[in-house]
């Protein structure tokens, strides 16, 4: 059990820097989120963090099998299993989970609440529905961002209702289908890449799923 504020904090920036890691992966391939240069920096902070933690092989894996891979083929593969133009393979949408293969469902409005409660607005430039699997990363790591100012400034009320938001919006409407989008991706996909994107997700958000538990006992 984390005991100290150093360590609450330290914790957090880890599974910030997971959660980014996961957005990366996930979002399109070329871009400036999704490239060899971008995975290696998340790597690095992720093991500052984090030193000979068994997640940190899987990562290394991940990051080597993007930058063996050629561009044009992960790029292929990319719309093959998130985009169409036909069938998509693994909907990177919360609601197609939650909903029985609906999108822009009920779900969707309710996650859109969540952002708006928090005061977090989505870009313009993302051109896709709010419970596209990147906002919903996006939108932990906002948390998070929070989380650890609220802790650096010994803000503990804000940080208790910041990390009970937190808590609710992940067990509602993120983790009830995650693992079940992994599933598909690694089940499916014709590359190591997303294979591993796949187990890293699943390793990850088991991961989250402790750490949100021990930072629970604390409030």
């Amino acid at each position: 059990m984390i005991n100290t504020t150093e360590k609450m904090i330290k914790k957090l920036k880890s599974d910030q820097g997971l959660i980014q890691f996961l957005a990366d992966l996930l979002s399109f391939p070329g871009s400036e989120y999704l490239n060899s240069i971008k995975l290696e920096n998340d790597i690095n902070n992720i093991l500052i963090l984090n030193e000979n933690t068994p997640i940190n092989k899987q990562l290394k894996e991940c990051v080597n099998a993007y930058a063996n891979c050629d561009q044009q083929v992960i790029l292929a593969e990319f719309a093959r299993l998130f985009v169409g133009p036909f069938h998509v393979i693994a909907p990177p949408y919360g609601s197609y989970y939650l909903e029985n293969g609906r999108l822009m469902g009920e779900s969707t409005v309710q996650v859109s609440e969540f952002y708006d409660f928090a005061g977090l607005t989505i870009k313009d430039s993302f051109k896709d529905l709010p419970d596209h699997v990147v906002a919903e990363l996006e939108f932990l790591i906002y948390l998070i961002f929070n989380e650890i100012n609220f802790l650096e400034n010994s803000e503990i009320e804000n940080y208790t209702k910041i990390n009970n938001l937190k808590i609710d919006f992940f067990n509602r409407f993120f983790l009830v289908w995650i693992n079940k989008f992994a599933t598909l991706i690694i089940e499916n996909t014709k590359l190591e890449f997303y294979k591993n994107v796949g187990i890293c997700i699943n390793n990850i958000v088991d991961i989250l799923k402790t750490d949100m538990t021990d930072l629970k006992k604390l409030n």
